[in-house]
């Protein structure tokens, strides 16, 4: 097992190290200027390339036609020029959509095309399929953007899904390969120390996951801004329209102000201008890198006092990964990403650094919905979009997994190879393979009557070790044909981590329905300001997968009570084989099956490929003027539609993520001062 020294002076060596080499890469990565001092008269204003991976976004739902549209709706100046480059797809579908200008792209070569007002142009037929996951690729196109259509600025967008720092971006259909971090650096390094130019001014990522800490300091040598989203990104992507026109209209604007546009009109409807209010779930952050430097220093010594005092203190440990659980994290947590200015504020209490840290990220500008979109103070990130579910944070995250699964295992090796800090990968080691160090629940589950306001509570002798508590709630039913155990969800009340006693009040009488449909539903996050989150699996039309939809509801926090009127935000595919795809919106006439998965009463959890489909589906007629589409959400007596008994479990997970279940509990009527079974 690896271990720590245990001599403090030997770490602050290390620390200073890792800051220093921290330094001396963002000096010496820095390609060299252009040895043109002076641009001739008649040079575009901009050069805009756009690396357009199609994939299943466009072979599926015909997302990448839908943002070639955007273009052409634009009025582009001739001082303006567009390159597109369009591959990784198995084919391009248009749904029949005809727009003057408009020619389909080809799925079996790879094609450079030039857009304008008079439409698309065909630049060059490479002549085969060009691996868009291959760094040689785009590393093409952006050396054709500089030295066959030089300008005095050059922006850069890749298009497609992305998968964060350690999953990449861009993956072609044809070979499933996508670009690695280390890959996107070694394409900018090649060809700006080939064409001797200076760094690209605004680079963009109009996909999934992709405004970390480690993407904006590893690509921070090779560009001035970034643009990108912490969270998953709508199907269909950027505002193309609204920013090129505002580009249109000011074509000398400079990289920064242009990534406040692209901001702007990222939440839009029907090619509006952005409403952020509106949001909710989306994000999109703009990124300094100059200033990345000083980010990564505070960063290192954070992760120094993670490293050291916090390792060394199981109680003070066990205290930093309960609040990281309650840190705003990303896409559920899946791909092992929260908020960097939320965690270093949970951190505050606990470690002196977390203060430099925030300051480094920047401030967001508050947390109200007046707020939800403008400038950041004093950091790195300085400007964000943000809807209500991540209005704690500026937008840029950083590699924190929140659960110890197996999919986590390999990451601290990885996470070391990409050069952000030695230090950092040593905690995620600790924290993911170093099994002796991870704290093991050994105490007693009592669970006992609750008092006038609660069914059942959970006493607990020792939380030391304990990560996290649920209420889990079941319906056992039988029909002429067999019987069956159901998941409706999880549940939280009164958790009580000073004194170690968790009480909740489910009353066993009703439950959640959308449309009159009882389904699983896990706890509602939020309340926030009013409002609040649910993810709900579903399956739509026909389909043999299920899918993740994202709902919102505004919250009565007077009557303490969820408002009927709920808003769907998003549908994101999990196919069979592991994948999910990126987040849309549903078509008109789509329907929504919600759906009740099995419980194995052995294992203590949902049977996540055996579940029962509702019979009645949400027909989707269309969004509302405010761009959202409603449903009627409301609890549901279970009695006469789900005749049986409800079940309950108290499920307790410790840091080596060891899971603990209480005896099963008789919640199918709010019995006070009755015996726990």
């Amino acid at each position: 097992m690896l271990k720590l020294p245990g001599k403090k002076s030997i770490w602050l060596i290390v620390s200073f190290v890792c800051v220093l080499i921290t330094i001396l890469f963002l000096l010496t990565e820095l390609p060299a200027k252009s040895s043109a001092e002076f641009l001739p008269e008649n040079i575009s204003e901009w050069t805009i390339g756009i690396y357009m991976c199609g994939t299943d976004l466009e072979s599926e739902s015909g997302q990448a036609t839908h943002n070639i549209i955007q273009m052409l709706e634009a009025d582009i100046p001739e001082n303006i020029t567009i390159l597109l480059l369009t591959g990784g797809t198995r084919t391009w579908n248009p749904k029949g959509i005809s727009f003057t200008g408009y020619i389909e792209p080809s799925s079996e070569v790879t094609q450079l095309w030039k857009i304008d007002n008079e439409g698309m142009h065909l630049i060059k037929n490479t002549g085969k399929q060009l691996n868009m996951g291959d760094p040689d690729t785009l590393a093409y196109l952006l050396e054709t953007m500089i030295t066959e259509y030089p300008a005095k600025r050059i922006m850069l967008e890749i298009w497609d899904h992305g998968s964060g720092p350690l999953g990449g971006v861009a993956y072609d259909e044809f070979t499933f390969d996508g670009l690695y971090l280390l890959e996107l650096t070694s394409a900018f390094k090649q060809v700006l120390e080939k064409t001797q130019s200076n760094k690209i001014d605004l680079l963009g990522f109009d996909a999934c996951l992709m405004s970390s800490m480690e993407i904006a300091f590893r690509l921070s040598p090779y560009a001035k801004y970034m643009v990108a989203s912490a969270e998953t990104a709508p199907g269909k992507g950027w505002n193309y329209t609204y920013w090129l026109n505002k580009l249109n209209k000011a074509n000398d604007m400079e990289a920064d102000i242009l990534g406040r546009h692209i901001i702007d009109g990222y939440a839009y409807y029907d090619n509006k201008e952005g409403d952020w209010t509106q949001a909710k779930d989306l994000t999109l952050a703009l990124v300094d890198l100059s200033k990345m430097d000083q980010l990564a220093v505070a960063f290192n010594e954070m992760a120094f006092e993670l490293s050291t005092k916090v390792l060394s203190n199981d109680e003070l440990y066990a205290e930093v990964i309960r609040q990281a659980q309650k840190v705003d994290k990303i896409s559920d947590g899946s791909p092992g990403l929260v908020d960097l200015y939320d965690f270093a504020y949970s951190m505050t209490p606990y470690l002196e650094s977390a203060a430099d840290v925030m300051a480094a990220v920047g401030k967001p500008p508050g947390t109200t919905p007046e707020h939800f979109v403008g400038e950041v103070d004093g950091g790195a990130v300085i400007y964000r979009g943000t809807g209500n579910s991540h209005n704690k944070g500026v937008g840029l995250t950083f590699f924190y997994p929140t659960s110890r699964t197996p999919i986590f295992m390999f990451t601290p090796t990885m996470y070391r190879n990409l050069g952000i800090s030695d230090v950092f990968s040593v905690y995620l080691y600790n924290t993911l393979i170093a099994v002796d160090k991870l704290l093991e629940f050994k105490g007693e589950m009592t669970v006992e009557p609750g008092n006038t306001n609660y069914n059942y509570q959970l006493v607990l002798d020792d939380t030391i070790a304990v990560k996290s508590v649920e209420y889990i709630i079941t319906r056992s039913v039988s029909d002429d044909e067999r019987s069956v155990i159901y998941y409706l969800g999880s549940d939280t009340g009164n958790w009580d981590w000073d004194n170690g006693i968790f009480a909740d009040n489910y009353d066993g009488i009703k439950w959640y329905s959308i449309d009159g449909e009882i389904c699983t539903m896990d706890n509602p996050e939020g309340p926030r300001n009013g409002v609040g989150t649910l993810k709900i699996p579903v399956v739509v039309n026909d389909e043999d997968f299920l899918s993740i939809m994202s709902v919102w509801f505004d919250y009565d926090e007077e009557a303490s009570k969820f408002l009927s009127r709920v808003s769907i935000l998003s549908i994101q595919p999990h196919k069979n084989d592991g994948t999910y795809s990126r987040t849309y919106k549903p078509e008109k006439d789509t329907k929504i099956y919600t759906i009740m998965y099995e419980f194995d009463p052995e294992t203590g959890e949902p049977i996540l490929e055996k579940y029962r489909k509702n019979k009645k589906p949400i027909l989707f007629i269309g969004e509302t003027e405010n761009g959202h589409f409603n449903i009627n959400f409301s609890k549901r007596y279970l009695k006469g539609v789900m005749d049986g008994q409800n079940v309950c479990y108290f499920k307790l997970t410790d840091m080596r993520n060891n899971v603990f279940y209480s005896k099963p509990l008789d919640c199918s009527a709010r019995l006070q001062g009755v015996s726990a079974r």
